[in-house]
């Protein structure tokens, strides 16, 4: 589908088609011009349950809009449910979602993708006996800003969602030493630090064959760390982190921490052209306050990304403020979306800027 985007291949289709999560379903629309083929699409319509997707807590919150936007947020978990259909990819943060023929101009493509969303809503109304309550397109970069112009005079609300965070690697930086050598000597310091605190715990890349033996340890560990997430739109499932190491092989890895020979941590990254993009992860809470295990895993992807000639790390969303002491800087997506039903177009406004996460920066 996509020459340089592995998210839009085949091999990693296949993977994440053979273990959607359970509120997933996927389908992919190839668009026309005339009777010529000039783009494609990924398409995911997910059933959004405010209750299971939202981490409610009121310990922690001070002052009374906060305590409000709590409270809007335990009503929305009991009233609110809707089956969303996208354009893009809920498991990724990026413009993952289409490819078109470079002949194709912008407001062509915007025009494009909007036939297509409404097709598949058809499509999957039909086939699954079901209605689609809202449409999104998913996560469009900065050079898709004339596509986003024409979604927007459309009639789209555009949310600009937390940024992917990503650290473009210097040319120079042909080893982790010299990106230790340009950080100032209080975030060295900070290195050394975490370095230390690891302590007994190692470091190993998991193959096909020993991901197969552990995964019910690994898929333990991510859910620990996705059950812990304010919000989230949707799981991964236990099977799709071996299919991605079966399907992409060296294209995809993932390095175990581990304590006595038992994993306590691990993060996932996957090569994707010239970027390195991080993925899931997972960790025993405890042990990252101990142990500063998810620092570390940022410092080890920096040094995977280096070493493998990247050009940038793909850090994604959340946790943004540790992500940028190692170096990344915020790269801000946006996202259309449109309700379909009055209600939904009523209360969308309120509701996507109750459910964004806010992360304060010290």
């Amino acid at each position: 589908m996509h020459p340089h985007d592995v998210f839009l291949q085949g091999d990693y289709l296949q993977a994440l088609e053979a273990h959607l999560p359970d509120n997933l379903h996927q389908g992919y629309a190839v668009l026309f011009q005339g009777k010529l083929p000039v783009g494609v699409m990924v398409l995911q319509l997910a059933h959004f349950d405010v209750q299971k997707s939202l981490r409610l807590e009121q310990n922690g919150v001070n002052g009374h809009f906060a305590e409000l936007k709590v409270q809007l947020k335990k009503w929305l978990s009991s009233h609110f449910q809707m089956n969303v259909l996208a354009v893009g990819n809920f498991l990724l943060t990026g413009q993952h979602g289409f490819h078109f023929l470079p002949q194709v101009p912008p407001h062509k493509r915007a025009e494009l993708i909007q036939q297509g969303i409404e097709a598949a809503k058809a499509f999957f109304e039909s086939s699954l006996n079901l209605e689609v309550d809202g449409l999104m397109v998913k996560d469009l970069d900065p050079a898709a800003e004339l596509a986003s112009r024409a979604l927007d005079a459309a009639g789209w609300r555009s949310y600009p969602f937390q940024p992917n965070m990503v650290l473009p690697v210097r040319p120079d930086w042909t080893s982790f030493d010299d990106y230790l050598a340009a950080l100032s000597s209080k975030y060295r310091v900070r290195f050394r630090r975490a370095r230390k605190k690891l302590d007994g715990i190692q470091c190993r890349e998991f193959d096909a064959e020993t991901l197969r033996r552990c995964q019910d340890k690994v898929f333990a560990l991510y859910q620990e760390v996705a059950d812990s997430a304010e919000f989230s739109m949707t799981k991964i499932s236990k099977g799709y982190l071996l299919a991605l190491k079966q399907l992409l092989g060296p294209r995809f890895r993932l390095f175990a921490y581990l304590l006595n020979d038992e994993p306590v941590g691990f993060f996932t990254a996957i090569a994707n052209g010239s970027d390195l993009e991080a993925h899931f992860i997972g960790f025993h809470a405890p042990l990252n306050r101990k142990h500063q295990l998810y620092l570390n895993m940022l410092y080890d992807l920096v040094a995977l990304g280096i070493e493998g000639g990247f050009s940038r790390v793909v850090f994604a969303r959340t946790a943004l403020e540790i992500k940028s002491s190692v170096g990344a800087v915020p790269l801000q997506l946006t996202s259309f979306v449109r309700a379909v039903k009055p209600f939904h177009k009523l209360i969308l406004p309120a509701t996507m800027e109750i459910l964004e996460p806010v992360e304060e920066w010290t």
